[in-house]
């Protein structure tokens, strides 16, 4: 698969644990509904407490907390997008998936090479079971990937190393508590 002439070709694709994946789309499904269940409450709490003459300040409190929600909502779709969906390693570069509001608070979807300070990768939980990937970029911003199968990081390490020469770094084992 080519890609443009700032990425590159597509090298390889680092996949995301199953798990994260299933969570993700649970998330993606739970939200919503957990919105119109709070929203349904909040009018049956009206009604139990005032009867049929809810006054006027009750709605813009409804009109608050369902903007407060939906704030949060757009934050955790967009604080766990990049746990579920494929990362994938071009030969100028790195690509996450990410939400328009992640692209307009300034969480790049494609990492060139050159903006790259490095590239730290280390083992992650109780008995190290997983490889997670952090990587650095100049002006000091960071991004982290999440956690990868150390069977299916091995392989792209390698391609990593290669490709971004001088930029990988193992850091060894961090343990998760």
């Amino acid at each position: 698969m080519a890609g443009t002439e700032e990425r590159g070709n597509v090298i390889t694709c680092i996949p995301p644990l199953k798990g994260d994946v299933a969570r993700y789309r649970l998330l993606k499904m739970v939200l919503p509904l957990a919105f119109v269940l709070a929203f349904a409450y909040l009018i049956y709490a009206a009604f139990q407490t005032y009867g049929i003459s809810i006054p006027l300040e009750f709605f813009p409190v409804m009109i608050v907390v369902a903007l407060i929600y939906l704030l949060l909502s757009l934050f955790a779709m967009m604080a766990y997008v990049r746990y579920a969906y494929p990362v994938e390693v071009y030969a100028n570069g790195l690509e996450f998936r990410t939400t328009s509001l992640g692209a307009r608070l300034g969480r790049p979807g494609f990492i060139h090479k050159r903006d790259i300070e490095e590239i730290a990768i280390f083992k992650v939980g109780k008995q190290n079971e997983k490889v997670g990937m952090s990587i650095f970029m100049k002006g000091g911003r960071s991004a982290w990937i999440g956690d990868r199968d150390p069977a299916e990081m091995h392989e792209v390490i390698v391609v990593l190393k290669s490709n971004f020469r001088g930029l990988v770094q193992e850091k060894g084992s961090i343990s998760k508590k």
